[in-house]
């Protein structure tokens, strides 16, 4: 969605930066109230004109033909509970890059599934863009990783066995292993 949470200002900054010698081309899936703001910034900067495809609302068969292309995912968002599109970009195996903000660390590990920059830091996101397209050895092990990461920590069916797991400990008073089971997951 587009709007004032998501800070799409800080991926625009971050990518007008980028030499131009990398090729560029955003996605952008999603509308809402900066939809039209959005499209007339970017149809007013010179780099990126050419190389932003607004998509508007997409529904899910359509958002995994599109990220299918991508090779990177951006997260700029200033608040996130665990979000969702990172967590799909690391099943599909593409990297993220995303601001360091509670929630957010907890789907996007760095050297793992992506890369953490500050929050509002566009020339940190230039950076780690431009790391992932010079060292495609870096950023084919991050493909693996992600994928890897997301089938341990996002499958649903192992989500739930945990979660009951976890329940049934509780309700048999197992607060030993429960606890220890807690370590376990962190681990």
């Amino acid at each position: 969605r587009m709007d004032e949470n998501k800070n799409h200002e800080m991926v625009f900054k971050a990518l007008e930066r980028i030499t131009e010698s990398i090729p560029i081309e955003l996605h952008l899936i999603g509308d809402g109230q900066l939809f039209e703001r959005h499209k007339k910034r970017i149809a007013e900067t010179t780099r990126l004109a050419n190389c932003v495809v607004f998509h508007g609302f997409v529904d899910r068969k359509g958002i995994s033909k599109i990220t299918n292309k991508c090779h990177i995912n951006l997260l700029s968002s200033k608040q996130e509970g665990k979000p969702r599109t990172a967590m799909e970009a690391a099943y599909m195996g593409i990297p993220t890059i995303a601001t360091d903000i509670e929630g957010t660390r907890e789907v996007v590990i760095p050297g793992v599934t992506g890369e953490l920059v500050p929050f509002d830091d566009y020339a940190a996101m230039k950076e780690k863009v431009e790391k992932l397209y010079r060292n495609s050895d870096y950023w084919y092990k991050l493909t693996l990783s992600s994928r890897k990461y997301a089938e341990e920590n996002f499958d649903e069916n192992k989500v739930v066995d945990k979660l009951l797991t976890i329940y049934r400990f509780s309700y048999e008073g197992k607060w030993k292993e429960l606890q220890d089971y807690a370590v376990y997951l962190e681990n």
